[in-house]
């Protein structure tokens, strides 16, 4: 899920923001530990990832996942498109939820918000 709760993401992860978009959603760039031979070394993810905002609770943001679920799981699809405010109502018009329905490692699909 693309959520850091008040802010916190895990502790080897370093975000550097790009952007802010209207309601705190927001895109980043993070860099983690690379993998094998080059451990202390960081890398940086290739396109900012975007993230719902840090004042939504794990709760609200998996409310809000669950209700676009519903939404995309009837419209069908491997990658339905979802509009926010089909959810949260019109002042969220113009972000939307990206879900990746047969990408997630938990079974669960794989969701982010769509900012542009």
């Amino acid at each position: 899920m693309h959520h850091a709760p008040a802010g916190i993401l895990p502790s080897d992860v370093h975000p550097v923001k790009t952007s802010n978009h209207k309601h705190g959603f927001y895109e980043l760039y993070f860099y983690m530990p690379a993998i094998g031979s080059n451990a202390k070394r960081y890398k940086r993810n290739k396109n900012p990832s975007t993230m719902f905002p840090n004042d939504w609770t794990p709760e609200y943001v998996q409310m809000v996942i669950n209700k676009g679920y519903l939404i995309a799981f009837k419209k069908g699809g491997d990658n339905p498109i979802i509009q926010l405010s089909d959810i949260l109502g019109l002042s969220y018009r113009g972000i939307k939820l990206q879900y990746h329905m047969k990408a997630s490692h938990s079974g669960q699909p794989y969701v982010y918000p769509v900012l542009h």
